[in-house]
């Protein structure tokens, strides 16, 4: 709702963490703890900065309550990480 409230339109329902990648490596991993009952919602993707494509990364609950981690391997230079999760309705 505040979110709306401050922009409008072009509020999204969700909020998001990234972690980029500058140089390529053998595994990029992006970790969200906190979230609570919102990790079950969560969803995560790549994003080329190249290019500007970006796909869907399997996304794992943590064995803490509420963590998620994001993780990709063989990752090109330029890489952005992504979780989602869903704002608090209110």
């Amino acid at each position: 709702h505040a979110a709306r409230e401050a922009q409008g339109h072009r509020a999204s329902a969700f909020s998001q963490v990234s972690l980029m990648s500058r140089y390529a490596t053998k595994s990029a991993t992006l970790e969200l703890a906190g979230l609570g009952q919102r990790a079950q919602s969560a969803f995560a993707s790549a994003t080329d900065l190249g290019t500007g494509l970006e796909r869907p990364l399997r996304l794992q609950r943590g064995v803490a309550e509420g963590s998620v981690t994001a993780q990709l391997d063989d990752c090109p230079a330029r890489t952005l990480l992504r979780i989602y999760w869903p704002l608090e309705q209110g």
